[in-house]
């Protein structure tokens, strides 16, 4: 096996330091008086969010990371466009993502958090992680309070994309960088899951203009990555076969999905039919939503349709996502208005062309208007009612720039979403005050990430 990526999250306050620099806009001092004892985090759905006290703004722990690191170890980079391998990774039986117990799902472009920010479980601990990268940097922290720093990594060249999935068959994410070169080069957790180690490298298989919808779309156990052009055309699918590098997937036909490649169609996929195998679903200008099932017709891996909505079902300021929302095995779609907040639950089912609700409440699931709803395994394992598939709700505030955590949770009569409560704990405010943060919206990030801040506003997605 080569030398691995030696780029690695280095257990140090200067590295917790650029961690947090990254994900807000200042950070936040977590040292405990000698006296004091960090108490559980609880799950608290009778506090109410509006008395909160506004979080304190402090001063930066340490100074800005180095702009230069290298990603690769001792080793050479790759030439332009060649295939060069890193680490091996495990090795790994073909299953079933789903059924094996994979909490998280692939990135998809259209669906990227603002400020660059992605969900993926890169750590192989059950739980989603925020990705966020700008410039040549990605640093990869828990979805926790204290935003706890697990990775980071330095790249040669700037970052315009990162796609995550378990290309593997691994269990967890793996981490896919394009960089402004068009190198496509992939990280996976080291053998103790504390750093990134690279993977390998080759030439970028989706343009700029193209966006990225991973799934495991021919039910091998290992994620595929689905390329549609957002100006219209033919789709494409690639997916890692051997131990290591993306080829065009084997005995693959686009099928029924051929006839839905006009442009600015909203693609997402999700196991709609509870086979273990993830669909297509697409919304297309007349606003129906056309599902798409992936199937196996015997010489190829392909899509067939599978029914189509009745038009204007999806609401003109609606964003749609993908998540497990009752108890079963089987993805829901999720309709959010981003204006008002008002978010409605749906099965992916037919319903007579209108797929039907879900009897679910959004629980404390913040509803704000100008927020956008997000999806994650976010709690870990719990033993209640709906804990072995529902998945937890990530908000995203446009106009704070702050997240609102709730997870799924069983309230002894139904399923619901509950506000996360922090950790009881003081900061240090910059005049050297102690503050304790009172109970309210939780913002996984620990404080607003400012527009203002040289580091989340040093890149843009393509």
């Amino acid at each position: 096996m080569n030398t691995p990526f030696a780029s690695s999250m280095k257990s140090s306050s200067h590295s917790i330091a650029c961690m947090t620099a990254l994900l807000a806009a200042s950070s936040i001092a977590c040292e405990l008086e000698a006296d004091e004892v960090r108490e559980q985090d609880l799950f608290a759905p009778d506090l109410d969010p509006d008395e909160r006290e506004p979080h304190p703004v402090v001063e930066k722990l340490g100074p800005d990371a180095p702009q230069i690191e290298d990603a690769f170890g001792a080793q050479e980079p790759c030439a332009e466009g060649a295939l060069c391998e890193g680490i091996a990774l495990e090795d790994f039986a073909a299953r079933n993502l789903v059924n094996g117990g994979k909490k998280t799902r692939g990135s998809n472009s259209q669906l990227i958090i603002p400020r660059n920010i992605l969900l993926a479980d890169v750590n192989n601990d059950g739980v989603s992680e925020f990705i966020q990268y700008a410039s040549n940097k990605l640093f990869v922290s828990k979805t926790d309070y204290e935003k706890t720093g697990v990775a980071h990594l330095y790249m040669p060249r700037p970052i315009k994309r990162v796609i995550t999935g378990d290309f593997g068959g691994s269990h967890y994410d793996q981490t896919c960088v394009i960089t402004e070169d068009n190198a496509f080069a992939c990280f996976a957790a080291s053998p103790d899951h504390k750093d990134l180690w690279w993977w390998f490298t080759q030439g970028s298989f989706v343009g700029d203009n193209e966006d990225s919808i991973v799934g495991d779309f021919d039910g091998d156990g290992r994620d595929d990555i689905l390329v549609y052009p957002k100006a219209g055309g033919a789709y494409r699918m690639y997916s890692v076969k051997g131990s290591f590098g993306f080829d065009p997937t084997p005995t693959w036909i686009p099928g029924n999905l051929a006839g839905a490649a006009p442009a600015g169609l909203r693609v997402r996929a999700g196991d709609f039919n509870g086979d273990g195998r993830d669909d297509v679903l697409v919304i297309n200008s007349w606003r129906q939503v056309v599902v798409y099932a992936s199937a196996w017709d015997g010489t190829n891996n392909t899509f067939w349709w599978a029914w189509t909505s009745v038009g204007n079902f999806v609401g003109t300021n609606e964003e749609a996502t993908i998540a497990r929302i009752d108890n079963d095995a089987v993805d829901d779609l999720v309709l959010r208005d981003t204006s008002t907040g008002a978010t409605r639950f749906r099965k992916v089912e037919y319903g007579n062309g209108t797929p039907p609700a879900i009897a679910v409440t959004t629980g404390q699931i913040d509803v704000s208007a100008n927020t956008k709803l997000f999806w994650g395994a976010l709690r870990g394992p719990l033993s209640e009612t709906g804990a072995a598939y529902r998945d937890d709700a990530m908000v995203y505030n446009l106009s704070s720039n702050m997240f609102h955590r709730a997870d799924a949770r069983w309230d002894g009569a139904q399923l619901t979403y509950w506000w996360r409560t922090p950790s009881r704990r003081r900061t240090t405010t910059a005049a050297g005050r102690r503050s304790r943060p009172s109970p309210g919206s939780f913002s996984s990030a620990g404080s607003p990430m400012s527009s203002a801040h040289p580091i989340s506003t040093a890149s843009t997605p393509t």
